[in-house]
């Protein structure tokens, strides 16, 4: 399966693909087909992929170096492609890629190892310098399973720059979904590093769509619209079938949408399981110069544990930062933009219910018509309720004490000074508390985070759905996004 630093130059070995080696071709713009991409007739063709890695429920499993492809390289998958990750480990560490002293092969190192797609490559030349459209095509569907192992980058439910979707032959419509969609289900393993996607953003990453171009990938007059477009994604993260123990853990962010690609249809994002450590968004993630457009609508879904009725909580759910309905840093989708909250899963707790007690409600600031005794008796009746500061806490006790024995007309200017730094004191400890309280998700987000949202239709927007009162626990929630314009 390859070697650890690759060829002498540094070249990542021992890939894994579903499909042939092919070749790239010269698009023939007389039978353009949808994605503007026309086949090599005949050359690399194969019907249908499966590629396992592992075996379920193993401890160890095969290491692959490099990473694994559903389609070919530049060749063509006639019908559908899939990759089953069970064991095992794709990849190697950040540390590892950046064992070399020219940087160009520590950049070839981190984009090219550890990687999971389910479509082919693409990344061939037909002239040395020009991409074949078509080249490392699904023409049907793509699914990528993940029941365990470790995948030291990401996951894509597309390819590099290969696309998935049939060719525009005979009918101008895009295939409807169920004939034509790339689906990722995530059950178990470890995706990324959370410590070195914290510190370096590498890996760590789900997309239901394909990689697209990184910035330098495609050639003068080559647009991201042809390459490395998908036309329907589904992403599920969803709890181990046999053991909630071993439920995945996800570094980074998970997308509907591509990387630097192009969904042309619609992204679905369904959250039910698994840890994610980061934040989960219906579109793509973009560059700053390469905008992940969906040209469709996005939903995402965070615990419909229950056919879409009230959200169990005696079941375990899909814990997540923050949920965003739209694109990350660039790109928009097109149309509609769904966030349903049915219930959220503290990362820290067995199962979604019981939630932790908000503390009370309380004011540390007395009424105009409210004297010092009545003040202090109410503060602490207000503050010593559930989820509040203990009775007998040290802090209520000295509190009382400064009211003892003491009425409205016999306080001094000293002891009147007492009860207000009391109650200072009372206040402070009051915003430790909130500030401890544990919410389950940061905040849900309708629109984008840094990526404004620009439908193509004004009667299009976003829309934030919160069910649950009980089961549900958010700091924020809005229908806009992030330093993002709707």
């Amino acid at each position: 399966y390859g070697y650890v630093y690759g060829t002498s130059n540094g070249t990542p070995t021992g890939m894994v693909f579903g499909g042939s080696r092919g070749r790239a071709a010269q698009d023939v713009g007389a039978l353009s087909p949808r994605y503007e991409y026309a086949p090599d007739f005949f050359l690399g063709y194969v019907n249908n992929t499966e590629v396992t890695i592992g075996t379920r429920n193993a401890d160890t499993g095969p290491t692959i170096y490099s990473q694994v492809f559903g389609g070919a390289r530049d060749g063509h998958v006639r019908g559908s492609a899939k990759v089953e990750i069970n064991a095992g480990t794709i990849g190697q560490t950040y540390a590892q890629s950046e064992g070399y002293s020219e940087e160009s092969l520590r950049e070839y190192q981190r984009y090219h190892r550890g990687n999971v797609y389910g479509s082919g490559s693409g990344m061939g030349t037909w002239d040395g310098t020009h991409h074949g459209t078509s080249s490392g095509s699904v023409a049907r569907n793509t699914t990528v399973d993940i029941y365990g192992g470790t995948i030291y980058n990401n996951v894509y439910g597309g390819g590099a720059m290969a696309t998935v979707g049939p060719p525009k032959i005979i009918k101008p419509d895009f295939a409807p979904e169920d004939w034509s969609k790339c689906t990722v289900n995530i059950y178990g393993g470890t995706i990324g590093d959370p410590t070195v996607y914290d510190t370096y953003k590498y890996g760590g990453t789900i997309y239901g769509a394909s990689r697209g171009d990184r910035g330098g990938d495609l050639a003068d007059g080559e647009s991201i619209g042809n390459y490395a477009t998908v036309l329907w994604t589904e992403v599920n993260i969803n709890p181990h079938p046999s053991d909630r123990s071993k439920d995945a853990v996800i570094a980074g962010n998970v997308y509907g949408g591509a990387r630097g690609g192009e969904v042309k249809k619609d992204t679905k994002v369904n959250l039910t399981g698994g840890v994610i450590k980061h934040n989960a968004y219906g579109g793509g993630q973009g560059t700053t110069t390469i905008a992940a457009d969906v040209l469709g609508n996005t939903t995402v879904e965070l615990n419909n544990n229950n056919n879409s009725d009230d959200a169990d909580g005696s079941k375990k759910g899909c814990s997540v930062d923050k949920v965003f309905g739209c694109n990350d840093l660039n790109g928009t989708p097109k149309g509609h933009a769904l966030v349903h909250v049915y219930a959220t899963q503290n990362a820290n707790r067995g199962t979604i219910s019981p939630k932790a007690t908000l503390p009370p409600d309380y004011s540390a600031n007395m009424a105009q018509d409210e004297g010092y005794i009545d003040f202090m008796n109410n503060l602490i009746t207000a503050v010593t309720k559930t989820g509040g500061l203990a009775a007998t806490a040290t802090i209520i006790t000295n509190a009382q004490a400064t009211i003892e024995g003491k009425t409205e007309e016999t306080l001094t200017e000293s002891d009147k000074t007492a009860i207000l730094n009391a109650a200072k004191a009372i206040d402070d400890a009051m915003n430790e508390l909130y500030d401890l309280y544990g919410y389950d998700v940061t905040a849900v987000y309708g629109g984008g985070d840094l990526a404004p949202y620009e439908p193509d239709n004004d009667n299009e927007k976003t829309e934030v759905i919160i069910e649950g009162c009980g089961t549900t626990s958010i700091k924020q929630v809005y229908g806009g996004g992030n330093a993002a314009s709707v």
